[in-house]
């Protein structure tokens, strides 16, 4: 009996062994969900403020990027989730402030404006599906992902009630001869997202429109018929609601619908595909000048499957990988464990029996 007991002490230690590797393993099921990390965000900031240099000017490079521009620490933004009144009549526009530090996350897109007050800020992911027409008389598709090193420039200062955030990839800039002029032409894409803000309700803004802008001159648009410049918009009812909330505040959509961009004639061109996207314009509450989103609402529409997110998927797909692996394992453990403990059990009743006729 004694031997029994401490078989049977065995067997629950293992199981609950077994139990905490299930446990450890279903832990790195967590996938990549988008959601703020603040604390992540200010880390970032305060290592960077160490080695960052002042900048001066309106676009950046580097990630998502961000503009860059002048000010003084006097004038910097009072922290308010109230929407504050800046006409141009208030602004010093002659004069001259001291450069200062524009601190932007590699994967945020950023803009400000002339009074190096933060006006824009956006993160998400994109896919866009271009249709065009070919020298065979055919129409083609394009699809093309912004890349991770998109750069980006705003617009704010003479765009005050409408910021303008421009996100840009794969600009070439050409240059070719025709008639003895030259002509100079810039191939690539825009991504190009206009806020705005909501007169029937002052608490409030959203997304005015968004476009794209690109050339069919690039070299990725295989067999074209004609080179062409384009700009195509979405329908600006079609966001109101969806992008709106008040200030002071992001808006955070995980996986919001395919938007489409019509041309000038009415033709749908482009079907924009986003993911992971929070926006936030106007009003932030980070004094210290650094590209920070603040606490954010979530859109009113979810569309499963219409975003871009391959790389949650693959990291769901090797999650899931893992997790089957440790559980085969701990079934494995738990039947051997079992077949040893019954193996056990008839060796000593054997055993007992023998001893018993002996």
């Amino acid at each position: 009996m004694a031997s029994q007991r401490l078989l049977l002490k065995r067997i629950i230690f293992l199981l609950l062994f077994c139990a905490f590797i299930i446990a450890k393993q279903s832990s790195s099921l967590d996938v990549n969900r988008v959601t703020v990390d603040q604390a992540t965000n200010e880390a970032a900031l305060d290592g960077a403020l160490s080695y960052l240099a002042p900048k001066t000017g309106q676009e950046t490079s580097s990630g998502g990027g961000g503009s860059s521009s002048s000010a003084s620490a006097g004038q910097r933004r009072n922290a308010s989730p109230r929407r504050t009144n800046r006409t141009k009549s208030n602004r010093t526009m002659g004069q001259r402030r001291p450069t200062v530090r524009r601190i932007v996350h590699p994967s945020l897109h950023a803009a400000w404006d002339e009074s190096n007050h933060l006006c824009a800020l956006a993160k998400f992911q994109a896919t866009f599906t271009i249709k065009y027409d070919t020298s065979s008389g055919s129409t083609s598709q394009l699809i093309d992902k912004m890349p991770l090193n998109a750069r980006s420039k705003g617009r704010c200062d003479q765009f005050d009630d409408e910021p303008v955030l421009d996100i840009m990839w794969k600009d070439i800039h050409q240059s070719s001869f025709s008639n003895s002029q030259q002509n100079n032409s810039t191939l690539g894409f825009t991504f190009r997202i206009i806020f705005q803000k909501y007169t029937e309700d002052d608490d409030r803004w959203g997304i005015q429109q968004m476009q794209l802008l690109y050339n069919t001159g690039h070299s990725v648009f295989h067999g074209v018929s004609a080179p062409k410049k384009f700009i195509v918009r979405s329908n600006k009812d079609d966001y109101r609601l969806q992008f709106r909330t008040t200030f002071g505040r992001s808006v955070l959509c995980p996986s919001p619908p395919p938007i489409q961009m019509y041309d000038s004639d009415g033709t749908l061109r482009v079907i924009a595909r986003l993911s992971n996207m929070q926006l936030q314009a106007f009003e932030f509450s980070d004094s210290r000048q650094g590209a920070n989103f603040d606490e954010f609402e979530r859109c009113g529409q979810v569309s499963f499957g219409s975003g871009v997110a391959r790389q949650n998927l693959k990291r769901a797909k090797y999650d899931g990988l893992t997790f089957t692996i440790g559980l085969m394992t701990c079934c494995i453990a738990g039947l051997t464990v079992v077949g040893y403990a019954i193996y056990r059990s008839n060796y000593l009743k054997t055993k007992q029996y023998k001893t018993m006729e002996d």
